[in-house]
């Protein structure tokens, strides 16, 4: 086959596996355990290791696997490398998620979508100079995004190298909830009050 129908093939599994994860992550009950797995190391829930043996797992799987057979049938699909990346974050797995961002990136540099769940794995790995970086990029594609308003205030807050810096944190934190984002705890890792933090 040639390119055009590579990038045809892998579209399709990329809309499947877009399907399946749909169809997992609309369980509330899935969604739940997802966010119980991830905040495992935070909270220590002894059911978050149990999420393999969810009904929706399987769909979730089915989603994965499918994001893999895109990337594979056309390694340029940066969908499907963001994609499979925020299934992995879903499931706490960080370093992976962020390999398959970074990719994504690679593949489609002025997304914004990617640029902000790129910053998000990165700030889950603690660093914090690469989350800033990489929701700096955001603010250049897109100035009005609480969700990368937020994200380079959490990166921000955790360097704190400087009172500048510091302020720069409390600026983009007020930017955010300015643009509607005001519950900080919509991220399942930050602190309950990061205004508190760099006061």
């Amino acid at each position: 086959p040639n390119e055009r129908e590579e990038c045809a093939q892998a579209a399709s599994r990329c809309n499947e596996g877009r399907h399946w994860k749909k169809l997992a992550l609309d369980d509330s009950s899935f969604s739940v355990a997802l966010l119980r797995l991830r905040n495992k190391g935070i909270v220590g829930d002894a059911n978050a290791e149990n999420i393999e043996q969810h009904p929706s797992f399987d769909a979730f799987l089915a989603a994965m696997h499918a994001f893999q057979d895109a990337i594979a049938k056309y390694p340029k699909m940066a969908q499907a490398y963001y994609e499979l990346g925020l299934c992995n974050l879903l499931l706490g797995r960080f370093g992976k998620a962020r390999n398959l961002l970074d990719a994504a990136v690679i593949y489609s540099p002025n997304n914004l979508a990617y640029l902000q769940l790129q910053g998000e794995a990165l700030l889950e790995l603690g660093q914090w100079q690469n989350a800033a970086t990489a929701f700096k990029k955001a603010l250049l594609l897109e100035p009005e995004s609480g969700r990368a308003n937020f994200g380079l205030a959490r990166a921000y807050a955790c360097l704190q190298r400087d009172e500048s810096q510091c302020q720069a944190a409390l600026d983009a934190l007020d930017r955010a909830q300015q643009l509607g984002l005001l519950d900080c705890r919509v991220f399942p890792n930050q602190q309950p009050d990061l205004r508190d933090q760099l006061n």
